[in-house]
Order: C-alpha cells, then structure tokens, then sequence
C-alpha cells in the first residue's frame, strides 16, 4: 500500500509532536478532551441529581407546608364551631334567666318558671349581638302565655261562691285556725 492520504498517526511531525494537517488531532489532546467531556457529562449528571433531589424536597416541603395549612384550617374551624357553640349557650342562659325574671314580675309561680321557659313561643322575641333582649316583645310572649296557660301563673285567686268576703264574714284579724266552735257556728247562722 502506499501512503498517498495520511491518517492521524502518520500526519504528526516528528520533531514537535503536534499534527502537521490542521484537520487532525493529537491523541494526547483527543484523550485529554474526551476525558473533560466526561467529567463534565459527570458533572452535569450529577448537577442534574441534586436538582431532582432538590425540586423533591420543594415538593415535600410545600406538601408538609399544605398540610399543615389544612391543619391549621381545621382547628380554626373547629375553635369557631367551639366558639358559637359558648355563645349559643351563653345567649341561651342569659335568655333564661331574663325570661324567669320577666315572669316573675308578672306574677308566675316559682316553680314554674322552667316550664315557663320550655313551652313558651319565644320566636317574636329579638336579641342583639350584646344579648339584649327586647323587653317589650319578651312581655307579650309571656302575657300571651298567661292567657294560653293561666295554671303557670298566680292571679288573683276568686273566692269560692260560697265564702263570704264582706264584712259580716269571718271576724278580722283571726285565721280560719284561731276560730272557735263558737264563731263559727256563730257565721254559720249568719249565712242563712
């Protein structure tokens, strides 16, 4: 054969190592380069890892970051379910109380004043965000109740048709108890 076309290893010049055709390589410097090319292609894999490891713990960040965002939301709904629980009970007692004071005042039984409180239409009745309940409206629910209801309240009691009231009935200032034999014989005759 002969040696019309150099290749890359017959086309170096002898005395300073470097190839003599600008198209050719040393292959000190084609291992020198390759071997760059790979630690740079090292490099970059391994650049390219921490990154995927990094955008990994971004995304468990934020997904321990949503939860504890969904905690936090619950227990806020919970502590403001907690919180117009309190006031639903305190609305409800400062109600109670009110409602048997007013009852009171118009003349219910003591021992009613639960029932009072139980069976009576409260509907009409408004209270503000400050618990003040309207007095009037409160009156006419209970005076209404009274009417329905009469057995809660103390009215002026009637004397039974046949217990005279005026003044020829029982002596003044003595009990039916503190009445003797006589007295009352005495208003029996008088009766008739």
């Amino acid at each position: 054969m002969s040696v019309d076309n150099p290749s890359v290893g017959d086309a170096t010049n002898e005395t300073s190592g470097q190839p003599s055709n600008k198209d050719s390589v040393a292959y000190d410097t084609y291992r020198k380069v390759l071997g760059e090319a790979k630690s740079l292609k090292a490099k970059l894999a391994e650049y390219e890892t921490k990154e995927a490891e990094r955008e990994q713990s971004i995304l468990a960040e934020q997904g321990k970051l949503k939860e504890a965002l969904d905690l936090s939301i619950k227990k806020q709904k919970e502590l403001e379910a907690n919180l117009s629980a309190k006031d639903k009970a305190f609305a409800k007692k400062v109600f109670t109380k009110e409602v048997e004071s007013v009852a009171l005042q118009l003349g219910a039984r003591k021992e009613a004043l639960e029932d009072i409180v139980k069976v009576g239409d409260w509907s009409s009745v408004e209270i503000d965000e400050d618990f003040t309940i309207n007095q009037e409206q409160l009156k006419a629910s209970l005076a209404n109740l009274a009417k329905s209801k009469p057995f809660y309240f103390v009215g002026n009691p009637k004397a039974p048709s046949d217990v005279s009231t005026a003044a020829n009935g029982a002596p003044k200032g003595k009990a039916l108890n503190e009445l003797t034999k006589e007295d009352i014989l005495a208003q029996l005759k008088n009766l008739k």
